[in-house]
């Protein structure tokens, strides 16, 4: 077999690697050819040469290169005919020009030269690769070359640069950050912010795991939380706990942990310290609770402030009701209106106010009940007519088709439908209001009420239903600014819109306020509601539960008014001391009153031996006017409530609606 130069085989392995393109293309069918022959030899050190992912290439003893693979061209970025020729001093920094010729000197002496050296891209950067300098020999073992062989550290560089920031980092950080091991637990890196915090030393925390400083967990419980990381159904796991320092002191966290799957994988957990934010939550819990007092100790203002207010008004409106009755000269009339009307007057200022308040701590509330759409707004227009002719106005109301029975708070849809005509009366330009209603579909009602005056501007019209906005100062415009916000909270809490806008009508520029909502319409009353306001069956026998002398005398004199006879009982104890004595039909029921209120009167009533005593209709009168009031009422097992200052009209129909003729076991004294 003839002998082959080795300089001459690494020559052609090197640089003339062609001859046989199909199996060069097919490395894999080298193995199927003779290894001796030196010819398929060189083939075979060809192709791996080609394959290899490091750079490969060969030098004469004065750097003049002459071999060049592949993966040469790739780390470099030349290709093999810009080399060839080329001196290796292309690749070489200016400040490592000596260090090359002293390695080819070490090469040229048949020594191997390695080691971590910087070489020059073709664009100019530096690039860090691990170099093999080894001679090349012939047969008699002359040197006559190099070859070498460059692996690109680059990217270990830069994983290198980026743990040692990343330990340095864990190091200095004032956040506080955690590794540990995923076998041991044991902490690896633990940052500043993190020994700070909990007062041990890094050689401390090597000792120990996250189990030493999570006093909630025990072993178990932190590897069921771990698990999910471990077998990779979730990348990572935020969970809240408190850490424990070396003081034994506590401090909320929330922990954001994952696990970094390197060959001997880590948990990086990044703590959030809480303490400020639940400091805040309790200051925020703190502060909503002073506000829930302050709100509360607003509302027993007020309901105090009702109270006193409503018990004299009960008495200046009922004595003028009363006077009504009687033969009075015109002029005397004329001041017993005024006196009604100024009283009225004090009472719609003292609910608008307790509404806004009620707005506020968002306690306003509405009770349904059946109610005939069309007789509630021609009533509301009946009203109000009265006020419009005293500024030479006339509303007129025009009826669309509407259901004949829906559902709905009448109190509150009268409410705003004159909160509504008052408006149009204070700010009309004209001489006519009008009020148009009708059905939206099956399922809705509206209310149009349209004056003449001025166009409001958009501004205006956006800021008309805030709270205390007044469309115009002055004395005749004067007002508390409060009756269109209620409106609009009460037009949204019964699930309809509210708006104004500008229109035309007979007189010129116009106004419209308008609402709609949403009814459900039923086909008649449920049992024990009348129907259509019924007169009175019969001479009843009432009980008046009073202690205010002028509230007592209002309450008999409407009684009578009404063809009914009253009986007083000035405490809860006399009264049932009466309803022992003597039968009753009805029980009309103040709240506040010396030696036994009402509440417990009424409970007394409704475990009294007597059936008789225990079925009697009793009726809350008091002057109080909030919800929870109410409610205690009904609780302690009275029939319904009446508001003080007490107004006939509304007697009347309470004592029909618990008419007790419709009642088995009440008594009916002629």
């Amino acid at each position: 077999m003839p002998q082959i130069d080795a300089c001459d085989a690494q020559l052609e392995c090197l640089n003339n690697l062609g001859g046989r393109p199909d199996i060069l293309e097919n490395p894999s069918d080298l193995w199927s050819l003779d290894q001796t022959d030196p010819l398929v030899l060189q083939r075979t050190l060809a192709a791996i040469i080609q394959s290899s992912d490091d750079a490969i290439l060969a030098k004469d003893l004065q750097g003049k290169i002459y071999g060049w693979n592949p993966a040469a061209q790739r780390i470099f970025g030349y290709s093999t005919e810009e080399m060839m020729g080329q001196s290796i001093y292309r690749l070489i920094p200016d400040y490592l020009k000596d260090q090359e010729a002293e390695n080819l000197r070490q090469v040229a002496a048949g020594k191997t030269v390695t080691g971590e050296m910087d070489r020059i891209h073709k664009s100019g950067r530096t690039i860090k690769l691990h170099v093999t300098i080894a001679p090349i020999r012939t047969e008699s073992g002359r040197v006559t070359g190099a070859s070498v062989v460059a692996r690109d550290l680059t990217r270990a560089y830069r994983e290198r640069h980026l743990q040692d920031r990343l330990g340095l980092l864990m190091q200095s950080s004032f956040d506080e950050i955690y590794m540990f091991d995923a076998h041991s637990l044991e902490f690896l890196q633990v940052s500043m912010g993190a020994r700070q915090n909990l007062g041990y030393s890094m050689d401390e925390l090597s000792k120990m795991t996250p189990l030493d400083i999570k006093p909630a967990f025990d072993v178990a419980a932190f590897e069921t939380m771990l698990a999910p990381l471990r077998d990779g159904t979730k990348e990572l796991i935020v969970f809240e706990t408190y850490h424990e320092r070396k003081d034994k002191s506590n401090y909320p966290v929330e922990v954001r942990l994952q696990l970094l799957p390197e060959d001997q994988p880590v948990f990086l957990a990044i703590i959030l310290d809480r303490t400020e934010l639940h400091k805040y939550q309790q200051d925020l819990i703190e502060a909503k609770q002073v506000a829930a007092d302050a709100s509360a100790a607003k509302s027993r203002f007020l309901a105090n402030i009702s109270h006193e207010i409503r018990t004299p008004l009960n008495g200046v409106i009922g004595m003028a009701t009363l006077l009504e009755s009687e033969a009075l000269g015109e002029n005397a009339r004329h001041y017993v209106q005024v006196i009604q009307q100024s009283g009225k007057h004090v009472l719609g200022l003292l609910n608008t106010i307790l509404d806004f308040s009620r707005m506020e701590a968002g306690f306003l509330k509405l009770h349904r009940a059946p109610l005939d759409p069309s007789l509630l707004f021609r009533n509301a227009v009946d009203v109000m007519s009265f006020k419009a002719a005293e500024k030479d106005l006339r509303i007129e109301c025009q009826m669309g088709p509407m259901p004949a029975r829906v559902l709905g708070d009448s109190g509150r849809i009268t409410q705003i439908v004159m909160n509504l005509l008052d408006n149009a009366i204070k700010f009309s330009s004209g001489k006519v209001i009008e009020l148009r209603a009708g059905s939206v579909d099956s399922s809705g009602i509206y209310c149009e009420v349209r004056n003449n005056g001025e166009h409001l501007s958009d501004s205006k019209r956006n800021s008309i239903f805030s709270a205390f906005y007044q469309g115009q100062s002055g004395a005749e415009f004067r007002g508390s600014g409060l009756g269109l916000s209620i409106c609009k909270e009460l037009i949204t809490l019964m699930g309809g819109p509210i708006g104004v806008r500008n229109e035309h009508m007979q007189g010129g520029a116009a106004v419209c306020f308008w609402f709609r909502l949403p009814v459900t319409e039923v086909l008649q009353d449920p049992p024990g509601i009348s129907g259509n306001g019924k007169e009175g069956t019969g001479v009843l026998r009432i009980l008046v539960v009073e202690d205010d002398a002028v509230s007592q005398l209002v309450a008999s004199r409407f009684l009578e008014e009404l063809g009914h006879r009253p009986t007083v009982a000035e405490n809860g104890q006399v009264a049932l001391e009466l309803l022992e004595q003597q039968a009753f039909d009805i029980v009309l029921m103040d709240n506040m009153m010396p030696v036994m209120n009402g509440l417990d009167t009424t409970r007394f009533i409704r475990n009294h031996a007597s059936i008789s005593i225990r079925a009697v209709p009793v009726i809350a009168l008091s002057a109080g006017i909030l919800e929870e009031e109410r409610q205690r009422c009904l609780d302690a097992g009275m029939n319904d409530f009446l508001s003080k200052p007490l107004m006939i009209e509304e007697l009347k129909k309470m004592i029909e609606k618990v008419d007790p003729f419709q009642s088995a076991g009440a008594s009916k004294k002629k």
